[in-house]
């Protein structure tokens, strides 16, 4: 039969350990290290200065209300969706890519490419985008557009975009 016998160190003889520790550590290195500083401040302390700063217990607005529509019924919504919809208002604007202008008999037409590579054209009054993109100017870099979003408390209003031209 197998006996198992513990052993334990009865006697707490650690002179061994601080020997080593008192050879190998310089004791006056570890005199002047001194434990970083902390300030607590009592928050009662701290002041908040609103001014020129929004509330931030109420809901983000628009600020621009030449910008702003006033189309806050289901009703207006749909009269001002009630045309059809173009090919390009499938994609979102970021999937969209401007690759070139053409201009004729003072007439300008951007060329994009979209998700599937096939490159349509557009003109001003054009719609493009998931936001009623309108297509209000072409450059010989960009298109400018007028978007129609609605914000999260449902209001709707105008917002600038632009696709740039890739070179």
């Amino acid at each position: 039969m197998l006996s198992l016998l513990l052993v334990s160190c009865g006697a707490h003889d650690f002179d061994d350990l601080e020997s080593f520790i008192n050879t190998n550590t310089n004791n006056a290195s570890i005199a002047n290290i001194k434990p970083p500083s902390m300030v607590i401040r009592n928050p009662q302390d701290e002041e908040y200065d609103a001014k020129n700063r929004r509330d931030p217990f109420k809901s983000i607005e628009t600020t621009s209300n030449a910008d702003e529509l006033q189309i806050n019924d289901q009703r207006d919504i749909h009269v001002k969706g009630s045309r059809n919809k173009e090919l390009l208002e499938k994609y979102a604007l970021s999937s969209i890519r401007m690759v070139g202008m053409l201009e004729k008999r003072g007439h300008t037409w951007a060329l994009v490419r979209i998700p599937d590579a096939r490159v349509l054209s557009v003109r001003k009054g054009s719609y493009m985008g998931k936001h009623q993109g309108l297509v209000v100017a072409i450059n010989e870099d960009k298109i400018l557009l007028e978007e129609t979003v609605s914000d999260e408390t449902g209001r709707w209003f105008k917002q600038k975009n632009e696709i740039i031209l890739i070179k």
